[in-house]
C-alpha cells in the first residue's frame, strides 16, 4: 500500500507484514468520528503476497464492515532500468460483516520511478462492490511517494468516486527502521459518502517468519 491505494510492492517471501490505519475527527461531529482498517499481508515468493484485511469498523458504526481475503502479484517490466517500471494486479474477495453477502474487488496498477529525484508515480484502475466501497463501482487508483531523507517520504494516494474510499490522502511516511513505519497524514474525503475530513495515523509492522 501507499496509504489506503495498492502499490506495486509485494510483501518479501516469508514476511509477515501487519498494518492498522486508522481515520479520526473530533471536531465536526457532536461524537468523535473514527473508521479504521487493519491489513496482513504474507509474501508467497514469485512476486505474489497473500492478504487479509479488515473494513469499516469504527463509530459511529458504519453499517459496511467486510472480512476480505484475497492476492496480489507483481511483474517487473524492466528489472535493471532506473526507471523501474513494473505492475500489479490483485483481486480480493470480501464477506460482509453487517448482512451484505459477498463480493469482489478487482484492481491494476502500473508504476515507475524517476531516476533523479527518486519520485515514484502510480496509477491503475479498480473495480469492487459494495461490500468495501459501500456501492459497486469503477475508480481510478492514484499515487506519489517523494523520498526527502532515508528515512522520510511525502507520500500521497488518491481513490476517485463518490464512495466510502473515495478521498485523497496526502500523508508523511518515517521509516523508523527496516521493519517498522509510520505514517501520518489527513483524509480529504471526495463526497460525504467518504465521511468527514479525517486525521489519519497507519501503523506497518514486519515480521521475517523465516529466520
Amino acid at each position: 500500500m501507499i496509504v489506503s491505494v495498492p502499490s506495486v510492492d509485494v510483501t518479501k517471501p516469508g514476511v509477515l507484514m501487519l498494518a492498522h490505519e486508522s481515520q479520526l475527527n473530533v471536531w465536526s461531529y457532536a461524537k468523535p468520528y473514527w473508521n479504521s482498517f487493519s491489513f496482513a499481508t504474507y509474501g508467497l515468493g514469485r512476486d505474489i503476497e497473500l492478504a487479509a484485511t479488515l473494513y469499516g469498523v469504527g463509530s459511529p458504526a458504519s453499517g459496511n464492515v467486510a472480512l476480505a481475503l484475497g492476492y496480489k502479484h507483481r511483474v517487473p517490466l524492466a528489472p535493471q532500468s532506473p526507471w523501474e517500471p513494473a505492475i500489479a494486479f490483485g483481486q480480493m474477495v470480501p464477506v460482509s460483516l453487517s448482512g451484505s453477502g459477498l463480493g469482489f474487488w478487482t484492481y491494476g496498477v502500473a508504476s515507475l520511478r524517476i531516476p533523479l529525484t527518486r519520485t515514484r508515480f502510480t496509477l491503475g484502475p479498480s473495480y469492487g462492490s459494495r461490500q468495501i466501497f459501500g456501492a459497486t463501482t469503477f475508480s481510478v487508483l492514484a499515487g506519489v511517494e517523494q523520498p526527502i531523507t532515508k528515512h522520510i517520504s511525502i507520500i500521497a494516494d488518491w481513490f476517485s468516486g463518490k464512495h466510502e474510499l473515495g478521498a485523497l490522502v496526502p500523508a508523511l511516511q518515517w521509516n523508523v527502521s527496516h521493519a517498522f513505519i509510520v505514517i501520518a497524514g489527513v483524509k480529504i474525503p471526495g463526497s460525504p459518502k467518504a465521511g468527514p475530513v479525517a486525521g489519519l495515523v497507519e501503523l506497518t509492522y514486519e515480521l521475517d517468519l523465516a529466520e
